[in-house]
């Protein structure tokens, strides 16, 4: 909780719930309407990997055609970004029972996604520049190698 009031300038709160654990954050619901993820470990990357996460989250929400949580605080170092809540259900919690009708929405964000060029990514985040050929030619040789174990 003063993490999470430091980060959002000395707010106070009211309400902190937690969310739920996975395996690498601990979420929390703060006040109703924002949410607070935690890193669940400490280890020297978790600043870098927190400031990696918030770039990707504010790069997601210039270019996304689909709602993205907008990043109100952190605190990189404790591992920690609070965002704003996100109405609606999450597709983990109400699958939809037709799939299909997700194609074109999906479809426009992974355009978006691939429109942004190298030159206009944040400094946190890295080009891979390994080609796809490359991916498929690790997975031949590991399907390869399982078929024999």
């Amino acid at each position: 909780r003063r993490l999470v009031e430091a980060a959002l300038g000395g707010t106070r709160i009211s309400t902190f719930r937690i969310l739920g654990r996975g395996t690498d954050h601990t979420a929390y619901e703060v006040d109703g309407g924002l949410i607070a993820r935690f890193t669940s470990t400490q280890d020297p990357e978790t600043a870098a990997a927190t400031a990696w996460e918030i770039e990707i989250l504010q790069l997601a929400d210039r270019v996304s055609t689909v709602p993205v949580p907008e990043v109100l605080g952190a605190d990189t170092e404790n591992g920690l970004v609070i965002t704003r809540k996100l109405m609606g259900s999450s597709l983990l919690d109400a699958p939809t029972n037709n799939p299909h009708a997700l194609i074109d929405q999906l479809a426009e964000f992974l355009a978006g996604l691939h429109a942004v060029r190298d030159e206009d990514l944040p400094p946190a985040i890295e080009v891979d520049w390994c080609p796809p050929t490359a991916f498929l030619a690790d997975a031949s040789t590991n399907l390869a190698v399982l078929a024999r174990s």
